[in-house]
């Protein structure tokens, strides 16, 4: 009703508000009681709006740095937040953009109707919506077990979950083309996996997985669940075009900031809540001469941060003029045309030739925010992994930049605070079961894997064979050479001499009179495996690893790895982890001395230099590929058993360390980082239990 009295003022030619003026309304007459910090019941209401997980702990973590921001420096007289989206979209986009919404909507009403008519649900939420068009879809079976869903279960809690095909931390992706109904237990054991990853090497399962997804109708969906290359270049790929959450968080933020925030009086700033786009930024930062490089690490979020809080309203409607370069261009194949010039050029010239035009026609219509803007925040953004601090020659140019001596005391290089990651649920063990007939005595489990998978060692054989072409190398983990001696020579052969087994070359057992018998399609190999699960059909190797405790004797440094078999048993280990050797069992002559979450902060040093190496290599980056110090203050990331070792990086993500064995350390301690970056020695732990 009230758009329809709005409509005409605006076809008239008024604006928004004096249209709702005329209309009898108040464009801005919803006031909400602003506050100094954003927390309490009011923010707590509005947060459960919030359907997906990932965007509500984000959420709740920029809140808890804003508030660390006002007590520290008072209420902000403006805030900007950036729009994770276009400047503008073609109308076409826009049309297929609307469609697809057009089309989801129809069919979630058409969801909540039946929802409420044959399962008498008064009021569907959005996750029994879900459920009720995933299940039809899959024609009541579980996508990954191939069981029938019982439908009187349906929306029973715990009975099924919805799962992300390629998961979400990995691409992203939230929408309903990356989504499956699964039966929980099916979910848990797939874990932060694709299908392809969890089972594709069983040939069995995974033919009958092709079958049910093929009987799907959603293409898109097909593809999602039959990818069997998901790595770390696709994962970026998906992430790039996938920021549906990262849309809806910014928005949910502009808004509560705008209704609840009490902002410090200003004249300059009439609007004390503005956003801007991406695009916007992206030009700023080509236009005063930024490198934006994601490979040196996190800090990229740092520097954008300090040019979205300069854009003003004024360049953005520069930058809008700009994009209109966009339609000089029309693509033909793999080139594009310049419709004006007529000019043939390929997408690296086309780019170029933009960001010459923006140079040449903007870059005096968008000075910096002040004079040394740039070269400020080259030395501000800085990361330093030595000492935490600035050099002399830099302190020397924050001095003609116009900073105080005391400004200088009390400024430091970025410091990147990471939120702890603690594992509270996960799958209990790996997906393939194996015999433990064997572990006891050597603590190997053996299972059956495809020819195609087996890898020469330059090990020599440790038993010598008979007729023996090549007794200076042995196949990887092979089990049992001897049991049958022909079969592995030939295999050891093929290997010598091809270096791998496709998978579609047809090996043949040789029988002893020389002639060929089956084709051998698996053989058996064995794994070492320390402390497996041991289920009634075998035993698997641990999955999830919850935390790892460290313990201390004779100044040396032990490994005790917590899995989530330990948490589900709710027992602690207390076995020490010892580079191939039986593990050593905790008494009291070890003293415990911490645990170890993912991206809790520690602090490692070495008698010799530890040396960290690049995380992603970028021909345009400036660092050194590799940095070497004694000591180090770096971030926690996994640990490995097979060598008693942990993987760990530093604070921006720019440098790790795959393997610090922690035996050989001078010393082990850990360290805690606020909110605010600032980093303090942890107190003294008790060992916590399960």
């Amino acid at each position: 009703k009230a758009m329809r009295r709005i409509l005409p003022y605006l076809y008239a030619g008024q604006r928004y508000d004096e249209a709702c003026k005329s209309a009898g309304f108040n464009h801005s007459s919803f006031e909400y009681e602003k506050s100094k910090f954003l927390k309490g019941s009011k923010v707590d209401e509005r947060l459960k709006d919030i359907t997906s997980n990932v965007v509500k702990r984000a959420v709740n973590q920029t809140l808890r740095i804003l508030n660390e921001i006002i007590k520290k420096y008072g209420s902000p007289q403006f805030v900007t937040i950036e729009l994770a989206r276009d400047l503008s979209r073609l109308p076409s986009e826009r049309k297929k953009i609307e469609k697809i919404q057009q089309d989801n909507f129809a069919k979630n009403d058409e969801a909540k109707q039946i929802l409420q008519r044959e399962y008498n649900l008064v009021k569907p939420t959005y996750l029994d919506v879900l459920k009720e068009r995933l299940y039809k879809e899959q024609n009541g079976k579980c996508m990954y077990s191939g069981n029938l869903i019982e439908i009187d279960r349906l929306f029973e809690p715990n009975y099924v979950q919805i799962d992300h095909i390629l998961p979400f931390s990995r691409s992203m992706n939230d929408s309903f083309n990356n989504k499956v109904l699964v039966i929980s237990s099916e979910n848990q054991n797939k874990g932060d996996r694709t299908p392809f990853e969890w089972f594709g090497n069983d040939e069995r399962k995974w033919s009958e997985f092709v079958s049910r997804v093929n009987l799907l109708n959603n293409r898109a969906k097909q593809k999602f669940l039959l990818k069997q290359n998901f790595g770390e270049e696709q994962q970026k790929d998906f992430i790039s075009r996938n920021l549906n959450d990262t849309q809806y968080m910014a928005r949910f933020l502009l808004n509560l900031i705008d209704d609840f925030l009490l902002f410090r009086p200003s004249n300059i700033y009439k609007k004390q809540v503005r956003s801007v786009c991406g695009t916007a930024t992206s030009y700023l930062r080509k236009v005063w001469g930024i490198n934006k490089i994601r490979e040196d690490g996190d800090i990229h979020h740092c520097i954008d941060a300090a040019v979205i809080a300069t854009v003003t309203d004024g360049q953005i409607q520069k930058i809008v003029k700009f994009n209109k370069l966009q339609e000089k261009f029309v693509k033909h194949g793999d080139k594009y045309i310049n419709k004006i010039t007529g000019e043939v050029m390929s997408e690296e010239e086309k780019d170029e030739y933009k960001k010459q035009e923006l140079l040449s026609n903007f870059s005096n219509k968008l000075p910096q925010p002040y004079e040394g803007f740039v070269h400020e925040l080259k030395i501000r953004s800085k990361v330093d992994y030595y000492n935490q601090g600035f050099t002399k020659e830099e302190r020397f140019e924050l001095v003609k930049l116009g900073y105080s001596d005391n400004e200088i005391e009390n400024i430091k290089p970025v410091f990147v605070s990471r939120m702890k990651n603690v594992k509270k649920t996960g799958p209990i063990h790996k997906e393939t079961m194996m015999s433990a007939r064997e572990w006891k005595e050597t603590k190997n489990l053996v299972k059956t894997v495809s020819v195609s998978s087996l890898n020469l060692s330059e090990k020599a054989e440790i038993i010598p064979l008979k007729d023996d072409k090549y007794p200076e190398k042995s196949i990887e983990n092979y089990y049992n050479p001897t049991s049958d001696r022909l079969l592995y020579l030939k295999l050891k052969e093929y290997l010598v001499q091809n270096g791998s087994i496709p998978e579609n070359v047809k090996i043949f057992k040789p029988k002893a009179d020389g002639t060929d018998g089956p084709i051998v399609k698996k053989v058996k190999v064995y794994e070492k495996c320390s402390s497996p699960v041991f289920t009634s059909h075998g035993a698997a190797a641990n999955d999830s690893m919850h935390r790892v405790d460290v313990f201390e004797k004779d100044g040396k440094f032990y490994l005790c790895p917590v899995y989530m078999a330990d948490v589900y048993r709710k027992k602690l280990p207390n076995k020490l982890i010892v580079a191939d050797k039986d593990w050593l069992t905790i008494d009291k002559t070890f003293n415990f001395k911490f645990s170890l979450y993912q991206n809790d902060l520690v602090k490692v040093k070495h008698k010799k230099s530890i040396v960290l190496n690049k995380n992603f290599k970028n021909s345009r980056s400036q660092k050194s590929d590799k940095i070497e110090s004694d000591e180090f203050l770096l971030y926690y990331n996994s640990t490995g058993i097979s060598v008693a070792s942990i993987q760990l990086f530093s604070n921006d993500r720019c440098y790790k360390i795959d393997s610090c064995g922690v035996k050989t350390l001078l010393s082990l301690e850990k360290y805690y980082v606020d909110l605010m970056g600032n980093v303090y020695k942890s107190p003294k732990e008790e060992r916590k239990s399960l």
